[in-house]
């Protein structure tokens, strides 16, 4: 998908998608990435639209889930699933994506101990 087809998505207003937003943001700062260094991870030259997408402007186009997924480091079958589940449960959903991580499960072991 071409970056100038990114630009003719509808912009989405509603609570669930700035919510999740939010958690992308986190997920972004987690895998130490900055909105630049997202954008060409995951084949998008503009990085504005990262900003876009965290902000909850837009949605993360369908194609563009398992390149997110890989940038992140969680699995793409969690990260669709945390994407399209609805509002009430994105705090388990992120939980479990977070789980998926295995830096994030060393970090909260090594928290244990």
């Amino acid at each position: 998908m071409s970056d100038k087809r990114l630009w003719k998505i509808k912009p989405v207003q509603n609570v669930r998608q700035r919510v999740l937003g939010g958690y992308l943001h986190e997920l972004r700062e987690l895998a130490g990435l900055s909105q630049k260094s997202m954008g060409k991870k995951v084949g998008i030259d503009l990085f504005t639209f990262i900003d876009q997408i965290e902000k909850g402007r837009v949605a993360i186009p369908e194609p563009y889930y398992d390149a997110f997924a890989g940038a992140y480091g969680v699995s793409s079958a969690d990260f669709r699933r945390f994407c399209n589940s609805p509002l009430q449960s994105f705090d388990h959903h992120y939980t479990l994506l977070l789980a998926s991580r295995p830096d994030r499960i060393l970090a909260v072991s090594d928290q244990c101990w």
